[in-house]
């Protein structure tokens, strides 16, 4: 009868060991998850500040062509001007 005590005392140490090395482990992941929730929170505020730079630059980039487009059509409307003039002078 002893012996059984003994033994079943020892399954329960045991176990008990064995529960605190799984809440230790479940722990351990619960730091580990909270961490990559913060860098994947961290990525995605990266992730919209590089889309609206992006959206600035495609926007800079659309105002800067459309005002190379008005001067290029400002140097046709000169350079011929100039050449109606040339011919007008000879």
């Amino acid at each position: 009868m002893l012996n059984e005590i003994n033994d079943k005392n020892f399954i329960i140490q045991k176990e008990l060991r064995l529960k605190n090395d799984r809440e230790k482990d479940i722990d351990s992941l619960n730091k580990i998850i909270k961490e990559k929730d913060r860098e994947t929170k961290k990525l995605f505020e990266d992730n919209d500040f590089v889309q609206n730079e992006k959206q600035k630059l495609y926007d800079d980039n659309t105002r800067m062509f459309n005002e190379l487009d008005r001067l290029k059509k400002h140097i046709y409307i000169i350079t011929d001007q100039n050449q109606q003039v040339n011919l007008f002078c000879k």
